[in-house]
């Protein structure tokens, strides 16, 4: 498969294309599915890929992971017989995982959040799920408990965790799909006031976070007033009430 470009950068021409092209799995992958997708008498898909921007997390020409902004031409036939263009502007991410994370003490439920500034909704102390991009790796389970055990210290293995489902968060602009799954234990009193208000996260990875405890029913009426919108939190809760109680670890 060919990969002719147009980059708007004038700086890193040459790294920001082979960053693309053979690190950036999300972008590969991306490329590949558009092109199989759209083939069919209706759609007529362009082999042609226009890279925007790249932002690697880390140097080039050694960065593997990061976002890159691409657009792909294709073209349509209008119900009216006519033919235009579907809108092919991506924000390539890759896919991601997000844990609900239950934690039971005596008859009670609480939902262990975290908290961190995030930049581009100009929110600095967001609430949400613990969560990770894949950054190419293809072992949702096993990032998911790396992702637990980074950004709030509890460490657990693959079969401790249930899958909920997967979600698409923004299918007009964006191919991050995000696995869900669950993560419930029983825990004392003492090891919900350990978790309430740790500082956590990879420094090195400048991230920020301070662990929230808070009871279940108190995180559902806060996503209905608002003050909650992380949208892996919410759909997570979804599937969780759906698919009922599942099996519970004592961490």
């Amino acid at each position: 498969m060919s990969f002719p470009f147009v980059s708007l950068s004038p700086a890193d021409t040459a790294d920001s294309i082979a960053f693309a092209t053979k690190r950036h799995a999300a972008t590969k992958s991306w490329m590949s599915k558009v092109i199989a997708a759209f083939k069919s008498p209706k759609f007529t898909a362009s082999d042609v890929m226009t890279l925007h921007a790249t932002v690697p997390f880390g140097p080039l020409p050694t960065a593997k992971a990061g976002f890159v902004l691409a657009s792909m031409s294709i073209g349509y036939t209008k119900t009216d017989g006519s033919t235009g263009v579907v809108p092919g502007v991506a924000f390539l991410r890759g896919s991601s995982v997000a844990i609900l994370v239950i934690l039971r003490c005596g008859t009670e439920e609480y939902v262990l959040l975290t908290i961190q500034p995030r930049v581009p909704i100009a929110d600095p102390a967001y609430i949400e799920t613990p969560a990770g991009m894949m950054d190419g790796d293809s072992n949702f389970a096993g990032k998911a408990a790396l992702e637990l055990k980074q950004e709030t210290g509890l460490v657990i293995t693959e079969r401790e965790m249930r899958r909920l489902g997967k979600i698409v968060p923004s299918a007009g602009g964006c191919d991050e799909t995000i696995e869900l799954f669950l993560y419930k234990a029983h825990v004392t009193a003492d090891k919900l006031a350990e978790l309430q208000g740790a500082a956590t996260g990879e420094l090195s990875e400048n991230e920020d976070i301070v662990l929230a405890v808070r009871p279940l029913r108190d995180v559902r009426a806060a996503i209905l007033d608002g003050a909650i919108t992380d949208a892996k939190l919410v759909s997570a809760l979804y599937y969780y009430d759906c698919r009922g109680d599942t099996s519970v670890t004592t961490a």
